[in-house]
């Protein structure tokens, strides 16, 4: 597969990924939107708020070179790396249990369902038009992961379906 092949692959699925989850987004009732799945946990609102956090932080990676902090030590990165890349490329899953860096914590969420999928979409969209245009300009560029440090636009597509994938995870199933 040609690396253009790859990559026009890696988009569908990203698409593929984040219509499912706006679908289900959609899908969740008014009363659940604003609550919990549990004790401590993220409302569906907030799941949304914090995949519009890291497309934005992602785009402002890309066409204004605003990275999100690092954690962790150089030696941290390197293993979370190679756990993450593992797990994220193969199993096409992200490490349970791995809280969000501080930056894209969502605070509660007032946002309305029928206003939050919506932009949602927009920064989705912003996110891919700065990856086409970095892709053209640069297409070594990459973009910084608070965790796992460089990945590669392509490994950034990977990493983004996943991730939506995951906290569509969350979102309350609707009964048939």
């Amino acid at each position: 597969m040609s690396r253009d092949e790859n990559y026009e692959t890696l988009l569908v699925d990203h698409r593929a990924a984040v219509r499912d989850y706006t679908e289900k987004a959609k899908a969740v009732s008014s009363s659940q939107w604003f609550t919990p799945r549990a004790e401590g946990k993220w409302t569906p609102a907030e799941e949304t708020r914090h995949l519009i956090m890291a497309y934005e932080a992602l785009t402002r990676d890309l066409l204004e070179g605003k990275t999100l902090r690092l954690r962790g030590t150089p030696w941290k990165r390197r293993l979370w790396r190679l756990i993450g890349m593992w797990s994220v490329m193969w199993r096409n899953r992200l490490i349970m249990g791995v809280s969000a860096p501080r930056e894209l914590r969502p605070v509660p969420e007032r946002m309305s369902r029928d206003k939050l999928v919506p932009l949602l979409v927009q920064r989705v969209a912003e996110f891919e038009a700065a990856v086409e245009f970095t892709r053209a300009k640069d297409p070594q560029r990459t973009v910084t992961h608070p965790m796992m440090g460089a990945l590669t636009l392509a490994h950034s597509l990977k990493f983004c379906a996943v991730h939506t994938r995951h906290h569509a995870a969350f979102l309350p199933s609707v009964a048939p």
